[in-house]
Order: C-alpha cells, then structure tokens, then sequence
C-alpha cells in the first residue's frame, strides 16, 4: 500500500493534546491517530511543560480552562521557555465563544482558536495550515 505525502508527513508528525475532559481528550486522540498523527495526551498545564521539556512535538492543542494553571498561563510559560519549544504552534480550544474572548486568546499569542464543541473537520483544517506553515 502506498501513501499519500500527506500521509507521510501526519505519521511524522507529533501533536501534545491539553485536555482535562477525558471524553474530549480520547475523542480527540482517536480521531488524530486516525488521520495517522502521533498523539501525546495530559491533563493540565504543568503536565504540558513537563512533556515539552521531555519530548519535540510539533504543535500543541490546549484546551483554555485547566485544572491548576490555565491554557493562558501555560502559553506564556511556553513562549518565555526553553528555544527548543518557546515557538511551537499552540491552538487554543475553548467554549468562550464570545468575539472577545476569541480576539484575546489570539492576541496573547495563540497561533488559532477553535471553538468547542470542535468541528473535526475545522480542527483538522486547522492543524494542516498550521503545520504547512511552520515547515
């Protein structure tokens, strides 16, 4: 069987899912191992650190409200560490779908904003741009 460059570059491609909602997290793993990414999953903001510290990956989807430290302050905290990682791409996945709220999270350095309920479709829309533009 022969894949598609697309393919290819997925299984290369390593991607941190923030996420404390257990369902959102085991559906968002399923559904990026099935487009052939690797997937790294943890629950909040200070596991997110701690994996970046231990491993590359190539984008990071965080979701806004943690436990013990916010998506927020974990992306500052991203962006103000180590060079290996201050630059990775985060996107930001948060129900405040207000025009504010998505306007802040962009400003503070998110490279997009999803909201949820996500649209898979959207989301994965999402990670490929992103991707393509960081390569």
């Amino acid at each position: 069987m022969t894949h598609s460059p697309a393919s290819e570059h997925q299984k290369n491609t390593t991607i941190l899912v923030v996420e404390d909602n257990n369902v959102s997290s085991t559906m968002l793993r399923f559904a990026l191992q099935k487009k052939q990414y690797n997937v790294h999953c943890v629950q909040d903001g200070e596991a997110c650190l701690k994996a970046l510290e231990a491993q590359p990956f190539d984008l990071v989807l965080m979701d806004i409200e943690l436990p013990f430290m916010t998506g927020d302050e974990a992306l500052k905290r991203i962006r103000d560490g180590q060079d290996r990682y201050c630059g990775i791409p985060v996107v930001a996945m948060t129900a405040h779908d207000s025009l504010e709220a998505l306007e802040r999270l962009s400003k503070i350095g998110f490279d997009a904003v999803l909201n949820k309920p996500l649209d898979l479709a959207a989301l994965m829309h999402t990670i490929e741009k992103i991707l393509c533009r960081s390569k």
